[in-house]
């Protein structure tokens, strides 16, 4: 079962992107990572197919991780 995280980010009215930028790339969402400091840019990304996170700076994280951040 994929997660739904886009759902999941709406309904607690986190914001991401999806496309138009140079940070977002097909097939992912990309948010500020609840995990860095520094620069809040989009570098935790979801991939919409594998169903997995992963931070451009900081790395993999598991979905529970990422959902008790966000909570």
């Amino acid at each position: 079962m994929i997660f739904d995280a886009e759902n999941f980010l709406i309904d607690h009215g986190i914001r991401y992107i999806s496309e138009g930028t140079k940070h977002c790339q097909a097939g992912w969402i990309q948010m500020e990572c609840p995990f860095c400091t520094g620069n809040a840019g989009h570098h935790l990304g979801y991939n919409l197919s594998k169903d997995f996170f992963n931070c451009w700076r900081c790395g993999f994280h598991s979905t529970i991780e990422v959902i008790h951040a966000f909570s």
